[in-house]
């Protein structure tokens, strides 16, 4: 449990936009983005408008062909 939340995982759409992010800041800029989209995220699945605003406007928008699915933490 994170921050006193049952974050379950991420959708497949914000997942593709974390995947095509370059991280120039490493592992530090992507700790930063979990723990920042854990904190402003309402839900137990974060999508894609949680991701932090230089991820979004990084990457070109991607149209979920198929439903969301689920990956939790352990699958990242």
């Amino acid at each position: 449990m994170i921050l006193r939340k049952r974050i379950k995982g991420y959708t497949k759409d914000a997942l593709a936009r974390m995947f095509e992010y370059s991280w120039p800041g490493n592992v530090r800029e992507l700790e930063n983005a979990i723990e920042y989209s854990a904190n402003v995220c309402p839900d137990s699945l974060i999508n894609a408008n949680y991701l932090p605003d230089r991820i979004i406007k990084h990457v070109t928008a991607l149209q979920p062909s198929q439903p969301q699915k689920v990956y939790n933490l352990s699958q990242i």
